[in-house]
């Protein structure tokens, strides 16, 4: 019996039309890269201690600089803490501007520090971070007590591609490659825009999910590692002949790599998180044009 295989030894392994439609597929691979790895920059962690607006103003009053107010007015660990946590997580819980704080040195000046007694707490005010741009870090103070959510949301990202390896195979093999291709190439650009304006914490984490829930079929609807890693035959691979699969496979991951290279690029010059997810999302709604 003829297969497949067979006619593209007669007609040609990796003809021009095969080329083209490869170099097509290329591009999935490179816009999927920023929804692996782009939480390095959209949840990139700038230097950070907590805001305390009376020591901000016992500071203009006194003239400090930022390093003196940081010297002054933040908390000096001892040995037997973490002195980066001390310093960004903690403050001291005391009435900056009451008339006993003085100008030089008004830690030492306070009655309940040289009592030994002086009492911290966390920051209340929230944080002030030394950046000029801003990310989901910055926006949503993942940072100290709640610094673990900023790895859960790029944990869900990935239990969305776990997820969604499970059932792709199936929809490919049961309605056609290039209708899984563009629904998830749809769905994935309507829930990246949907993460780029996420209104909270929780809300991006949703998003966030189901955009790697289905992203990972657009990314996996273009080639076919081997029959061992997935169980189903995908578009590229199966319109190039045996001779060239194993080439086709590597250069689709080198474009994925173009894709971390291009995401460092964009980044340099969008220092804004939301801009930057629109920036790496909407060129996903330019691939429904291969419908034709």
């Amino acid at each position: 019996m003829t297969s497949f295989d067979n006619v593209l030894e007669e007609i040609g392994q990796f003809g021009l039309f095969q080329k083209q439609l490869f170099f097509l597929m290329c591009f999935i691979s490179v816009v999927f890269s920023p929804i692996d790895v782009g939480i390095v920059f959209l949840g990139f962690v700038p230097d950070f201690r907590c805001s305390n607006p009376a020591a901000d103003e016992l500071g203009r009053k006194c003239g400090w600089n930022a390093e003196e107010e940081m010297n002054y007015t933040v908390i000096l660990p001892d040995d037997s803490v973490d002195p980066l946590y001390f310093s960004q997580c903690l403050q001291y819980d005391t009435n900056w501007n009451q008339t006993s704080v003085s100008c030089t040195d008004p830690i030492r000046n306070l009655t309940s520090y040289s009592n030994n007694n002086m009492t911290v707490t966390s920051c209340t005010n929230g944080w002030v971070y030394d950046t000029t741009g801003s990310s989901i870090v910055t926006e949503f103070n993942l940072v100290c007590d709640d610094s673990w959510k900023l790895d859960l949301s790029q944990s869900v990202v990935n239990l969305g591609f776990c997820l969604g390896s499970l059932f792709i195979g199936y929809l490919a093999d049961r309605f056609g490659r290039k209708p899984c291709l563009l629904v998830s190439l749809l769905i994935t650009a309507i829930f990246g825009v949907l993460v780029a304006f996420a209104p909270t914490y929780s809300w991006l984490v949703t998003f966030r999910f189901l955009q790697g829930l289905v992203s990972k079929g657009s990314w996996t609807s273009g080639y076919i590692l081997d029959m061992s890693y997935y169980c189903h035959p995908i578009l590229v691979a199966e319109i190039v002949g045996l001779d060239h699969r194993r080439t086709v496979g590597v250069i689709y991951q080198v474009a994925f790599t173009v894709g971390l290279l291009a995401l460092a690029g964009v980044a340099y010059f969008i220092n804004n998180w939301r801009w930057l997810q629109l920036a790496v999302t909407l060129p996903n709604f330019v691939f429904l044009a291969y419908y034709w």
